[in-house]
C-alpha cells in the first residue's frame, strides 16, 4: 500500500507529462509576457524621464551661468540619449513571439546584454565629451589664475592646466560607478535570466 516519493514521482508526473507540460508552457508564456512587459514599460519611463532631465538642464544651465546658450548647450548633452532610449526600446518591441517563451526570452536577453554593453560605453564616453569643452571654457575665462584659485583654495597653487586632471580622474570614477549602479540596479535582467535558467533545467529533463 505504501508508495514512495519516486513511485508517485513517476505515477503522477512523469506519466502525465502530455498533461503537465500545456500547464508549465503557459505559466511560462504568461511570465515570459509579463516581465517584458515590465521591462517595456521602464523603457518607457527612462525615456521621459531623459526629457524631464534636459528641461530640467535648460533652466538649471542658464541660470548657473547665467546664458540661455549656456542652457541650450547642457540640454543637448542629454537630447542624443532620448534618441538612443527610444530606438533600444523599439528594438525590444519589435522582438516577436514566433515559436515560444524560452526563444523569445533568449532573444530578448541577448538584446538586452548589447544595450547594456552599448549604454555603458557610451555613458563612459560621454564624461570626457561633456567635461572637455568646459574645462577649455573654465580655463581660457581663468587664464591669470592659478589651481587653487579656480577651485577657490588660493593657497593650494599649481597651474591652472591642473583643471584637465579632471578628465582622466572623473572618466575613471564614472566608469566605476556606472559598472556598480549595472550589477545592482538591473533587476529585470537579472529575472529574465533566472526564467531563461529554470526553463532550460526543465528542458533537460
Amino acid at each position: 500500500m505504501e508508495k514512495s516519493i519516486e513511485t508517485i514521482w513517476e505515477n503522477g508526473f512523469l506519466n502525465n507529462q502530455d498533461l503537465i507540460a500545456p500547464r508549465l508552457n503557459e505559466i511560462y508564456n504568461k511570465k515570459s509576457q509579463h516581465i517584458v512587459e515590465v521591462l517595456v514599460k521602464k523603457m518607457e519611463n527612462e525615456v521621459v524621464l531623459l526629457f524631464i532631465i534636459t528641461f530640467f538642464n535648460l533652466v538649471l544651465g542658464s541660470i548657473l551661468a547665467k546664458s540661455f546658450v549656456w542652457g541650450i548647450i547642457c540640454a543637448l548633452t542629454v537630447i542624443p540619449w532620448i534618441f538612443v532610449a527610444k530606438k533600444q526600446l523599439q528594438a525590444i518591441k519589435h522582438i516577436e513571439f514566433t515559436v515560444n517563451c524560452y526563444d523569445y526570452l533568449k532573444r530578448v536577453r541577448e538584446k538586452l546584454k548589447q544595450i547594456t554593453m552599448f549604454n555603458f560605453k557610451l555613458s563612459v564616453l560621454s564624461v570626457p565629451i561633456v567635461l572637455t569643452p568646459l574645462l577649455i571654457y573654465t580655463y581660457f575665462n581663468n587664464i591669470d589664475k592659478t589651481f587653487g584659485e579656480i577651485m577657490g583654495n588660493a593657497n593650494l597653487g599649481g597651474s591652472n592646466k591642473l583643471i584637465f586632471i579632471f578628465i582622466p580622474v572623473v572618466t575613471i570614477l564614472s566608469a566605476l560607478f556606472f559598472k556598480i549602479m549595472l550589477r545592482l540596479g538591473n533587476k529585470t535582467a537579472k529575472k529574465i535570466e533566472q526564467i531563461v535558467k529554470d526553463m532550460e533545467e526543465l528542458r533537460a529533463v
